[in-house]
């Protein structure tokens, strides 16, 4: 089959003229010549058809008067195809005849000419109706913008209503977990007291023994260590927990000239569930960091965001490492975390930032977390860098300024 079509030019609306002569071709192609057009032409409805799904012509000028297939057909079948119901159909006829134009009408199409043409007319009326199509693109793609909005500034609430839930929740979990670990401490504290009046009596009884007991050097070296443990195991509880009821109460927290190492440790203490089995964790922090003016709860959960998105690339890893570096540069604080997990591919670093993006299964994140980090690292004046490497490693480095304080600092 073969089909006319003008020289292909660039940037230019496609205009689809089906008409079996080929004089009304030439016709309309000298009307429109000059315009920002370029022009295809099929000679009968059924070339015209499979013409529209090659081309997708913005418009449509169609003849209704064809052998075989009439312009009525022809847009009855693009009509009733979704893919092709939404280009302007311009009927053009010999016909003056009233009740042909309603039934041009009726069945879609948005104009009709009467032959013969007037140069001006055919090319405002295409025009007009360019425009219109232009428009009402630009309306639905509003819509969809709008919708797209919506549905992410609802997603944000649902968000932020679980984050309140899981603040309320966790509030009440910290305070049922602060009662008996209160207990335990005050009864091991004086176990420690009766401890030291007899450790001295049972070396005493050992030395005065005839037989020799295997119980007692056992007894007198290893209470020591259980009160220790059990010292030292209830005092990180009670340091977690009021981790954990100043991170869910941000709402509270304001800026403050704070330490970088507290923040740091702090958010390594809530996170260290997801780090203790697998993940050797290497921290430096320099002895003669700047402070910084920030809201500790704000960083702390960007920091708590990055190392558990870390502890879940290494997942897999069987030497899995962490390292986090604090260190002073120039007028700022830099805090590198760096992992050697499955890294991210080059093509999706930049979507990271990206509110709802995330590579996690469903209900395994929101993609909100990158996003948020990013938004509090520049609220406080700061940067997030990020570098990564595919089966190496991500490091992410947050740049902070130091305070401005009237001392002297480092």
């Amino acid at each position: 089959m073969a089909v006319e079509v003008d020289e292909p030019k660039i940037n230019e609306h496609k205009i689809l003229v089906i008409d079996d002569s080929i004089i009304e071709h030439k016709v309309l192609g000298s009307c429109l010549r000059g315009e920002n057009y370029v022009c295809h032409y099929a000679k009968s409805g059924p070339e015209g058809i499979e013409l529209v799904g090659q081309v997708q012509p913005d418009i449509i000028i169609l003849d209704i008067m064809m052998p075989g297939m009439s312009g009525y057909d022809v847009c009855d079948v693009l009509k009733s195809d979704s893919n092709y119901s939404g280009i302007p159909i311009i009927f053009i006829s010999a016909s003056e005849e009233t009740c042909d134009k309603v039934k041009a009408l009726e069945l879609g199409g948005v104009d009709f000419i009467t032959k013969p043409f007037d140069k001006t007319e055919i090319k405002a009326r295409v025009n007009t109706h360019l425009r219109i199509k232009s428009l009402e693109n630009q309306m639905r793609e509003h819509m969809d913008n709008l919708e797209l909005m919506v549905e992410d500034r609802t997603k944000q609430l649902i968000a932020q209503d679980r984050m309140a839930q899981i603040g309320v929740l966790s509030a009440g979990v910290a305070h049922e977990i602060n009662n008996p670990t209160a207990f335990i401490r005050g009864n091991i504290q004086t176990f420690s007291r009766f401890w030291e009046d007899l450790e001295p009596v049972l070396k005493t009884y050992q030395q005065h023994q005839e037989g020799e007991s295997h119980m007692i050097p056992f007894i007198l070296d290893e209470i020591p260590k259980i009160i220790d443990g059990i010292e030292e195991g209830t005092s990180r509880i009670h340091k977690i927990v009021n981790g954990l009821k100043s991170f869910v109460h941000g709402g509270e927290s304001q800026k403050a000239i704070t330490s970088v190492d507290e923040m740091v440790q702090s958010s390594l203490d809530l996170c260290h569930n997801i780090l203790k089995n697998n993940v050797k964790v290497d921290l430096t922090i320099n002895n003669d960091l700047y402070s910084v003016d920030v809201d500790h709860q704000k960083i702390e959960q960007v920091l708590i965001n990055i190392i558990t998105n870390a502890a879940h690339a290494m997942e897999k890893k069987k030497n899995a490492r962490l390292i986090l570096d604090c260190h002073n540069h120039c007028d700022e604080i830099n805090i590198v975390i760096k992992d050697n997990g499955c890294g991210i591919p080059e093509e999706m670093m930049h979507k990271i930032w990206d509110p709802f993006y995330t590579t996690k299964p469903v209900g395994k994140g929101t993609g909100l977390g990158m996003s948020i980090s990013r938004g509090i690292i520049e609220e406080h004046g700061g940067r997030i860098d990020l570098t990564s490497e595919i089966n190496k490693g991500t490091t992410f480095i947050i740049r902070l300024p130091k305070a401005q304080t009237l001392e002297k600092e480092g």
